[in-house]
Order: C-alpha cells, then sequence, then structure tokens
C-alpha cells in the first residue's frame, strides 16, 4: 500500500511518510532528503522551524539558492513571445466542428456547464482550414520538426470530407511530411471512413472510459443510449484487421469519472495494451453533483505495486514498452513533473506549466478565432488573433503577463512550486480568470502529491536510473 500520509506542510517544506520512510522535500531547492520521525517532531514542538531548514540546505547547496530573476518588463516578455512565435510553433490544432452525436454528461459542451458553450451545429469551410494552416506551415518552418495537424470536435469525423481535403493539401505543401491526428469517440470508426485513416497513417485518440459499465455510465447518444458496444466493437475491429497500424497509431483518450475503479480500468486496458491518457473530470462550473469518494486506497496500492514492478522490469530487460501499461499511464505523468522538477526554469514570469500561448501549438475553431489551446476556446478574454490576422504577440504578452501577475502572489511560497503543471486553462472560468477554480486544481493535486513523490523516491533508492524514461516522456498537456 502508498501508506503515505502527508505529516507536515509549511512554506517550501512538506514532511511526509512513504511506506515507513519519512522524507522532507524541499519546494526551494527541489531535493527529496530522506530523514527521520525526530525531524518532525522537532519541527511540530518548535525546536526547529523552516528557517533553520533552510539554512542547513544552504549550507550544502548554496548553487540552489541563487535570487531568481528580476521580474521582467512588458517589452521583455514581448521580445521573447515574438521570438518564438517566429520559429516554435509545431501543431495547429482544428475545432474542424462544435457538432457531436453524443451527449456525455461531463463534457464541458453538454450544456450543464454556466460558463461554456453547448454543442452546435458549425463547420469549418475551406477558406478557414486553409488560412489555419498555411499560418502553422510560415511559422514551423524553422522549428525543424515535420508540422502537425490535430482534429478535434465536436465529433470530427462528422467532418470527415473536409479532414481529407486538409490532409491532402498539407501534404501537398510539406512534402509528405505533415503528422495528424484524429481524436474521435470512436462511433464513427468503420468503413471507408477507416480505410483512409489507415491508408494515410493518421494517428486517432479514441475517447473510451474503460469497460462497459464504467463507459456507459457517462458516454451517450443524443437519444441518451449507450455507446460501448459500438465503440469498443470498432477497436476491436481495428485491432484484428490492421494490427501494425493500431499498435503504433492507436491510443485511448479516458476520463476518470467517479466513482473511479482502478482495478477494472487497469484490467480492461492491460487487456487491449495500448497507452492512454487519463484526464480528471472537470466538474467545477458544473451543474451535476458529482460523487466525490476518494478513490480506494486498496486499489490505489495495487496500482502503485504494479507501476514498481512494470517500470523495474522493463529496466532490467532493456524493453521501452513500459507506456502499454495502464498503472504507468496513470503514474507517469505526475511523476515526470518530479523527475525534471529542478530542470524546469524558474523564471518571474513562466514557473509553473504554463507554456507561451500559442507556442508549440494553437487552436482555431469553426470560424476561425485562435486560442492558446482546446481547453480555453470560447473564452473571448484569451481570443489571440484569428486566422486573417495571425496571433497577435502583443495579446499574448498581455496574457501572460496579466497570469503571471496572479501567480506571482498566489504560488510564492507554495511548497510544490516546482512541481506544479497547473497552467491558464486551470485558473479560467467562461471569460474570466478564477482564483477559486484555480485553489480548486491546487488543493486536489498537492493532496495527491505525497503519494508520487514517496514514489518516486522509492524507486529511485530501490533501482536507480529506472525512471530515466520519464525525462524523454510526452507531457500530458501535449499528448
Amino acid at each position: 500500500m502508498p501508506n503515505s500520509s502527508p505529516i507536515l506542510s509549511e512554506p517550501k517544506y512538506h514532511l511526509f511518510r512513504f511506506r515507513g520512510e519519512v522524507y522532507l522535500f524541499s519546494g526551494q531547492t527541489g531535493h527529496i532528503h530522506t530523514t527521520d520521525e525526530s525531524i518532525y517532531n522537532d519541527f511540530v514542538e518548535g525546536r526547529i522551524d523552516t528557517y533553520a531548514l533552510l539554512s542547513a540546505e544552504k549550507a550544502t547547496n548554496s548553487d540552489d539558492f541563487l535570487a531568481p530573476p528580476p521580474y521582467p518588463s512588458r517589452s521583455d516578455v514581448l521580445s521573447d513571445v515574438e521570438k518564438s512565435l517566429d520559429s516554435e510553433i509545431q501543431q495547429l490544432m482544428l475545432g474542424i466542428t462544435d457538432a457531436c452525436n453524443l451527449r456525455c454528461d461531463y463534457c464541458v459542451y453538454s450544456g450543464s456547464f454556466d460558463n461554456r458553450r453547448s454543442h452546435g451545429n458549425k463547420h469549418v469551410g475551406w477558406s478557414v482550414a486553409k488560412k489555419a494552416i498555411d499560418l502553422l506551415l510560415i511559422h514551423c518552418s524553422k522549428s525543424g520538426l515535420p508540422p502537425g495537424v490535430a482534429f478535434y470536435g465536436g465529433e470530427p469525423l462528422q467532418s470527415f470530407d473536409m479532414i481529407k481535403q486538409c490532409i491532402e493539401y498539407t501534404r501537398d505543401k510539406t512534402n509528405n511530411k505533415a503528422l495528424f491526428t484524429v481524436t474521435t469517440n470512436g462511433t464513427m470508426l468503420k468503413g471507408q471512413c477507416l480505410e483512409y485513416l489507415v491508408k494515410n497513417d493518421v494517428s486517432l485518440a479514441i475517447s473510451i472510459d474503460g469497460p462497459q459499465e464504467i463507459h456507459d455510465r457517462n458516454r451517450k447518444t443524443v437519444a441518451g443510449k449507450p455507446t460501448f458496444e459500438d465503440v469498443y466493437g470498432n477497436i476491436i475491429s481495428i485491432k484484428n484487421k490492421h494490427p501494425l497500424f493500431f499498435k503504433s497509431r492507436v491510443r485511448f483518450s479516458v476520463v476518470l469519472s467517479p466513482p473511479v475503479n482502478l482495478d477494472l480500468l487497469r484490467l480492461f486496458f492491460d487487456e487491449i495494451g495500448q497507452p492512454c491518457v487519463l484526464n480528471p473530470l472537470e466538474s467545477y462550473g458544473s451543474n451535476i453533483n458529482w460523487d466525490r469518494t476518494p478513490v480506494d486506497k486498496k486499489q490505489l496500492s495495487a496500482l502503485f505495486s504494479d507501476f514498481e514492478r512494470v517500470v523495474i522490469d522493463c529496466d532490467k530487460r532493456g524493453r521501452k514498452d513500459q507506456m502499454s501499461h495502464f498503472s504507468v499511464c496513470f503514474l507517469a505523468p505526475s511523476l515526470r513533473a518530479v523527475s525534471i522538477r529542478r530542470l524546469r526554469p524558474q523564471s518571474a514570469y513562466n514557473f509553473l506549466g504554463q507554456c507561451i500561448p500559442g507556442v508549440r501549438k494553437f487552436f482555431v475553431n469553426p470560424v476561425g478565432e485562435i486560442y492558446p489551446c482546446e481547453k480555453v476556446e470560447g473564452s473571448d478574454s484569451l481570443a489571440l488573433g484569428d486566422v486573417n490576422s495571425g496571433i497577435d504577440p502583443l495579446r499574448v504578452t498581455d496574457l501572460m503577463i496579466k497570469y503571471a501577475n496572479i501567480i506571482r502572489d498566489e504560488c510564492k511560497d507554495c511548497w510544490m512550486r516546482r512541481l506544479c503543471v497547473s497552467c491558464l486553462a486551470d485558473a479560467v472560468d467562461g471569460s474570466r480568470v478564477s482564483l477559486d477554480k484555480m485553489r480548486n486544481q491546487c488543493d486536489f493535486r498537492r493532496s495527491a502529491q505525497s503519494d508520487i513523490l514517496g514514489l518516486y523516491a522509492h524507486i529511485s533508492k530501490k533501482r536507480p536510473g529506472s525512471l530515466s524514461f520519464l525525462d524523454d516522456m510526452v507531457p500530458r498537456s501535449e499528448a
């Protein structure tokens, strides 16, 4: 069992237990120290305080205590933004339609969220799609990486003819070097549609939440009918008819809706044997009263044990197939934040999981408006421009500074600062930035972090180097 319980949290320091060991995590330096009960007892009884711990760390790790860079001027941020927009964009996320043939209970477009749009019936026209692709190709040419186009909805396969037109145009403009992804609910993956996607090597991110009893709780048609048999049947058909394509180009997108049963999910996805991206349920602003039963500790313990077994076994055998296991998919993104904690830039305006909006990827909706990503589409205050005018560096700069001003005060004393993967999307509620929403996310992440730190320290001590694969792993937000 993880058996990790937070002992004490203070600004910059966090004490916790994991499998009988006591650890001290320094938010100041990112170091994880093995300690003992006497440190805890001294701390809670006032015989030692955070300043004493800080002084002790400085004595041995003085290089980690360099003063943070000065808060940049607006012109400094603007200069960084302009350079990045010019050469670092890699992916267009094209919201090809806002129409969908499903009505999943937890979907932010279901109509149950106060500050989000509902499903509509808009489909992107060729003029908007072409301009969006051209914008990508202009800015990605200096990145040295193949351009990527990811198709989103609604259900993007409802605009299948437009997807084909976009793929053929992009391939022609890039000498067949572009990469493509479709994020789909899986109900339309059959017939000529499927054959085209396989033939053109289009990666598929298929939404499925687990076995039938879990999936059908929330993922239903417009008429309220369950969808598991249809989606799962299409998945198995792809696996049987196109095994190589299935192995290399199919993954799953999973929403962890409560009550979460990790045992059932692990059995189900390990049997399929393909990677999945796990997404927590978005409930802030929903008028549905979601079950808040915590994950069963025994199930979490079994998941931790499976992760440890898989990682150590793969390390011994020299194989790199860890990501096909559910336990690794579940835990690796959070563990990666621990693994790279001391490598992350700690600049004055970008010290959490925040990206430079519009850099690396940008989202275009069916009417041609540009947003940082699909998570904040429809938030007017976060629009970065449109396909006619392009991405406005001044809007990007002002948005970064606005968010930086919030997190500078809100996060400066948090012990999780080096570990946090929070970004602007976690704070956006409709067209405003909500501190309440952000704090709700922070409370959730801090409550789970002791187990993650403990597991990382435990495995690193037991088999040094076995977690090195985390450093090269694609972050959850990029997957």
